[in-house]
């Protein structure tokens, strides 16, 4: 890098950046297996069958409001995607 009317010619830093990108590709799979179990919970939560009890879709009326299904279906969409 040359610095206007002065003439001084700097060093741009040109370091290697793997280790940046390693470092960046393990957070990349972290961030991707913690949306997978979250996707996974939200999945176990609104089912009847596997949530004890609770009504479905954590609706009190499930079959006129849609409760957390719009949710739970975003959650495995955006997780498809990876």
């Amino acid at each position: 890098l040359v610095v206007g009317d002065a003439g001084d010619i700097l060093s741009g830093g040109n370091f290697h950046a793997e280790p940046v990108a390693f470092a960046a590709d393990q957070i990349a799979l972290a961030i991707a297996e913690i949306g997978s179990i979250t996707e996974r919970r939200i999945a176990t939560l609104v089912d009847p069958a596997l949530n004890y009890g609770l009504p479905a879709f954590l609706s009190p009326d499930p079959g006129l409001n849609s409760g957390l299904m719009v949710a739970e279906i975003t959650a495995a969409a955006l997780m498809a995607e990876n």
